[in-house]
């Protein structure tokens, strides 16, 4: 749009995105949502972290963005883990001037980690 014309400053929920992750993976052409899930599957090593801490048996994909605000760090996760990408999850952290990017992936890493492993 006019406003928000970057990707990242799109507004949504975590649900929101959980329910895009899902419609992605189940009422996609099959075609376009396995390409999708690959290259989720396949993001740089620098991006292996929220829904990646499920870890490498979890087989997980994930999207992960973040922002600096006036506020502090917001720092989120959107994916899928498991076989046949069973489990999504959504997790959107804003840290509200009580940490730092690094706090922030730790954070969504750790509860993805706790919840899908």
């Amino acid at each position: 749009g006019d406003v928000f014309h970057y990707w990242g400053f799109q507004k949504a929920t975590a649900n929101d995105l959980d329910r895009l992750m899902n419609y992605v993976l189940t009422q996609m052409n099959s075609a376009d949502a396995a390409a999708i899930a690959s290259e989720m599957q396949r993001v740089s090593p620098d991006q292996q972290w929220g829904v990646w801490g499920a870890g490498p048996a979890m087989t997980p994909g994930n999207k992960n963005g973040w922002s600096q605000e006036q506020g502090g760090w917001v720092i989120n996760s959107v994916g899928f883990a498991g076989a046949g990408a069973r489990f999504t999850l959504a997790i959107m952290n804003a840290l509200g001037g009580e940490g730092g990017y690094d706090d922030g992936v730790a954070t969504t890493t750790r509860l993805s980690q706790i919840l899908l492993s």
